[in-house]
């Protein structure tokens, strides 16, 4: 008669099932027994604990169960859950995600080709510079060009199809590597005139004086400062439709400021 393979052995074991784990696979090995004999002999290993905490799929619908598409497994909250299953809202999810990069991308690249666009409609002297959107401050900056304060004369400018927004009018003055005098002492003391009206012939802004009394704001660097009138008559304009013209005049040069690189400047913009 054959041997019962699926009878346990009829010699007692020398050991408890499971406290030795070396000796139960030679036991296992040399007596066959069934899978259920075998499972509870086998040493038993703690898990170890996920520090991530995640819904059973037990205590979820059958049909909030995911479907074998892409799940996480972070915590996911009562409104995550839908009658669609958690693993098509995560496919939802990152589909709505890549839409709106996509239309993030699309409306910086419309913005980036309208501010092309605004400075290649400039019509006047000098070039209109578009810093971006996304700049804090000047976001248009208009450069006339270079002036000499260190001689008397007189220059005129076309400005022309500026953008729709409040710019103001001044000089920046930089300093040289020759310059020795901090900006904070305001060391040019030059008279100038600043003088624009619109293609009416009507004086939109007019300022005279020496420049060590207007504005100034200087950087923490102090190697330029930008000169305006703040008070009354201050230097702001908002440009309209039309030309307008522009004309700057030293009335009164200074020797000193030869090591100095001034250059007339009109700013605008920023989200600040």
């Amino acid at each position: 008669m054959p041997q019962d393979r699926a009878r346990a052995p009829s010699c007692p074991l020398p050991f408890a099932p499971g406290s030795h784990p070396a000796s139960t696979r030679l036991v296992l090995k040399s007596h066959p027994t069934s899978r259920l004999q075998r499972h509870r002999l086998r040493p038993w290993r703690a898990k170890p604990a996920s520090t991530v905490p995640t819904i059973p799929i037990y205590a979820l619908p059958r049909r909030a169960r995911p479907t074998g598409r892409s799940t996480d497994t972070a915590p996911t909250a009562r409104r995550r859950i839908r009658q669609n299953g958690v693993g098509q809202l995560n496919v939802r999810t990152l589909q709505v995600r890549t839409y709106m990069s996509a239309r993030a991308v699309f409306a910086a690249s419309v913005l980036a080709l309208v501010g092309c666009d605004i400075t290649a409609s400039y019509l006047g002297d000098g070039k209109l510079i578009d810093n971006g959107l996304f700049a804090a401050t000047d976001r248009y900056v208009l450069e006339l060009g270079l002036a000499r304060l260190e001689t008397a004369g007189t220059a005129s400018y076309r400005i022309e199809n500026l953008p729709d927004r409040e710019f103001v009018l001044g000089i920046k003055l930089t300093r040289s590597s020759r310059a020795a005098a901090s900006m904070n002492g305001r060391p040019v003391h030059a008279v100038i005139a600043l003088e624009m009206r619109d293609q009416d012939g009507t004086i939109v802004l007019r300022r005279e004086g020496p420049i060590n009394e207007w504005t100034w704001n200087i950087p923490v660097t102090d190697d330029w400062a930008f000169i305006y009138g703040k008070e009354a008559p201050s230097t702001y304009f908002t440009p309209r439709r039309g030309a307008y013209r522009l004309t700057f005049a030293v009335v009164k040069p200074d020797a000193n400021a030869t090591v100095y690189a001034p250059m007339i400047v009109a700013r605008s913009g920023g989200w600040k």
